[in-house]
């Protein structure tokens, strides 16, 4: 116990002198993204990167109390592989509650860098018996938060010209918002460019969403949702309503973790709306829901005639239950729902389990017609510098599912594919990453007319010198079969690659100002046995500045990037700072330059005003789009504006 006393002292101390009070810990959300949405996983959205931010903040403010914490709760802070929260829990479990918040050290897989992200979401204090829920305590101690947005593009699109956009060139949302730990209730309502704001149309707003949730509000009663929720349960193959992003390791992306949460979201898609609750132990718990909507995945805007007349064409009515048992290193889990509308039916099985260094978690599950679909991975942690990871996922020819959205390349209907990455840390400084997805088609699809193969490569290696400096080099190929003729008689197919190099460096200079650089190219190929072979290039420059006031009460951020990139094949989406609570990637694509100017103010405690001004500028074009989005001119300027206040 003494030696025991002593390395944690000596680590306390450590930490004190290299890296200061944990107030002095700033939490900057949108740098948090800039290494990892790209074009990798573009697919993520806004709404995610949203709730994402909302609930870092939220855990900013209320710490995670380690010594009580359960994997669920672990889970929700993205620094943390799923491997590390294992070791951590196993600690606890062995040796009981921790007596310092340094002696994380101890554990394996916990290195000082990712104790120095995790601190300020963590926190240390006995445990007592469990507080009783109060009402009264939760208005108490919880916050409110409000938030107003609004952009807009300043050139007049056709659709506002020819009258076929029905509403005004700006979107808009507002959204309010009360949390605790153990409630929360909000609601909010948006509307997109172009959609109407008026009660001819709309009933305001285009659309509204709400909530009320509870959430460990007695011994038994461990979550209660009503109005908008999301959830996943396993691997997300009969329940899952978003995608997964984690910059902790390349195995948070391919593993899922059960939950069920309020929807803070403004998008109108991925989320349930109705009621769901979540009742049981410590061991075994059981979850009974349902959802009633008329918004799926085909959903869009809503600015023409054409666009309300599809309005509320795809309604939705399920039920659906989850059963989980879990005991230390080992889960299982049986989900499923029947909806009504389209009388269909998934029903599945999960599980994960831990031996020694090995985590395996995977899901099966069944459709209506009996169709069978299966998603298995595997982690191995070597040890504090190496962990692998495998996924291997099954959906056969006609498997259906409704409400699930487990890992894929393509679709969940045609496709077998094989998931390998590696973690590696051979020296303190340097990190690497790189993963392999393999999969194939069994039938024909959009763009292909035959059995088709495809894969993606992703390598990158991150130099950290010291917190200042950050250097990435990133490369990865992305390679499909399609068809490179659109004639109806004969299709020719042939082999495309994609490859992308990135190189990105970023700089903190003394506590004020920070900079940052990219160069990315891109190369597109298609093979083809008739030696229609075609190889184009691409590639950008982009950089930008920040300056923050040393009291943290304004900030400026501006930038530039210059692009050639002619051909549509080698697009380009990249991250770009953007306001608190927002995620932009622009797509680049022609000859010309992108300029951008973001401001944030914070004048007084709780509020912070963001605006942003960015503008576009083409050389190759005089029109800018198509159809009703088409803007005449060389020229496309973009204003938005945030007000958040939590009080």
């Amino acid at each position: 116990m003494k030696t025991k006393k002593f390395i944690l002292f000596l680590f306390t101390l450590f930490f004190s002198i290299a890296y200061g009070k944990e107030g002095d810990w700033v939490l900057d959300f949108n740098e948090y993204f800039n290494s990892e949405l790209t074009e990798d996983n573009i697919e993520i959205t806004t709404a995610e990167i949203e709730e994402i931010n909302e609930n870092l903040a939220f855990l900013y403010e209320n710490p995670i109390n380690i010594n009580s914490a359960t994997r669920e709760q672990l889970e929700k802070i993205p620094f943390l592989k799923h491997s590390q929260i294992e070791n951590l829990l196993e600690y606890i479990f062995d040796y009981g509650p921790l007596e310092s918040i340094y002696e994380l050290t101890l554990i394996e897989g916990f290195d000082l860098y990712t104790i120095k992200n995790c601190l300020p979401l963590l926190t240390l204090y006995k445990v007592e018996k469990r507080e009783k829920f109060s009402i009264k305590k939760a208005f108490k101690y919880g916050k409110s938060h409000l938030t107003l947005y609004s952009s807009g593009t300043l050139q007049k699109k056709e659709g506002y010209k020819n009258g076929k956009y029905l509403g005004k060139p700006y979107s808009l949302y507002l959204k309010y918002y009360f949390k605790h730990k153990n409630m929360s209730f909000g609601f909010l309502g948006s509307k997109s460019e172009g959609e109407p704001f008026d009660f001819k149309y709309n009933k305001g707003f285009d659309f509204y969403s709400c909530h009320l949730y509870f959430s460990d509000i007695s011994k038994y009663i461990k979550k209660i949702a009503i109005g908008d929720y999301k959830m996943v349960f396993g691997q997300g193959l009969v329940f899952k309503s978003s995608s997964n992003f984690s910059n902790a390791s390349i195995e948070n992306a391919i593993i899922s973790s059960d939950n069920i949460r309020p929807s803070y979201s403004t998008s109108e898609t991925g989320y349930y709306r109705g009621a769901a609750i979540q009742i049981g132990g410590k061991k075994l718990s059981f979850s009974l829901l349902s959802s009633f909507t008329y918004y799926n995945k085909s959903e869009g805007y809503h600015r023409t005639l054409n666009d309300f007349e599809k309005r509320y064409k795809s309604p939705s009515y399920m039920v659906g239950s989850n059963i989980n048992y879990t005991y230390k290193y080992f889960k299982i889990g049986f989900s499923g729902y029947y909806d009504f509308y389209d009388k269909w039916f998934n029903a599945g099985i999960d599980y994960r389990f831990r031996i020694g260094r090995f985590l395996f978690a995977g899901e099966t599950a069944f459709d209506k017609n009996f169709k069978f679909a299966t998603i298995n991975s595997v982690t191995f942690s070597c040890n504090d510098f190496i962990s692998v990871c495998s996924l291997f996922r099954y959906y056969p020819l006609g498997y259906r599912t409704k409400y699930g959205n487990a890992y894929s390349k393509n679709s969940h209907t045609d496709e077998t594919g094989l998931y390998v990455g590696i973690d590696v840390t051979p020296f303190k400084k340097i990190k690497l990453e790189a993963y392999l997805d393999v999969y194939r088609i069994s039938f024909i699809k959009t763009n292909i007319n035959k059995p088709s193969v495809g894969f993606k490569f992703n390598i990158k290696t991150i130099y950290k010198p010291d917190d200042n400096n950050t250097c990435y080099l990133r490369y990865n190929v992305y390679s499909k079969e399609k068809n490179i003729s659109n004639n109806d008689l004969v299709k020719k197919t042939g082999i495309t690659y994609r490859h992308n190099i990135t190189l990105n460096y970023n700089i903190s200079l003394k506590e004020n100002f920070s900079f940052n650089a990219n160069i990315i190219s891109s190369v597109f190929k298609v093979d083809s046995l008739n030696n229609s072979n075609r190889l184009s290039y691409g590639f950008m420059v982009s950089s930008y500045g920040s300056w923050f006031a040393k009291k943290g009460r304004f900030s400026i951020t501006a930038g530039a990037a210059f692009f050639d990139i002619p051909f549509y094949d080698n697009v380009i989406y990249f991250y770009e700072p953007s306001l608190h609570y927002t995620f932009s990637s622009p797509q680049y694509y022609g000859i010309g330059a992108r300029f951008f100017f973001l401001l944030k103010i914070a004048p007084v405690k709780g509020m912070t005003i963001d605006f942003k001004v960015s503008n576009i500028y083409y050389v190759d074009r005089e029109e800018i789009g198509s159809g009703n989005e088409k803007i005449n001119g060389r020229n496309k300027t973009q204003i938005s504006g945030i007000l958040s206040y939590i009080f």
